[in-house]
């Protein structure tokens, strides 16, 4: 019942990643190498002991929307076409330990694997 159930699911998962591969679209060489320089640029600019200010309204704070104050954990950046609404972005302290958290939790689970498979 267990084996039959587990290849069940196997089956499952592999049908689910056919699908996902087959819908991924294809990407030229030039984007992935711009996005990967955005994101370095955006991890080099990033100041994770200052906490950002919100904008005032977008685009402009006289005849603009209006944006919501900062929190300690997140602010609201101009964004969109011609910068005319507000965007929710965290603040850097909170990407920087959201990503040493994750790094941390994959070093986790892959020095586990290797004592699992050393060890016994």
């Amino acid at each position: 019942m267990a084996s039959t159930l587990s290849h069940m699911l196997f089956l499952v998962g592999i049908i689910a990643l056919g699908c996902a591969v087959s819908s991924v679209s294809a990407v030229s060489e030039d984007e992935v190498s711009q996005t990967a320089s955005n994101i370095w640029e955006d991890i080099k600019n990033m100041r994770v002991t200052e906490i950002k200010r919100s904008a005032l309204a977008c685009p402009l704070p006289l005849v603009g929307v209006a944006c919501a104050e900062e929190t300690p954990l997140y602010h609201f950046q101009c964004c969109g076409e011609l910068n005319g609404s507000c965007c929710f972005r965290l603040q850097d302290w909170v990407i920087a330990v959201l990503a040493i958290m994750t790094i941390l939790v994959i070093l986790s689970i892959f020095v586990n694997l290797i004592r699992c498979l050393c060890c016994y």
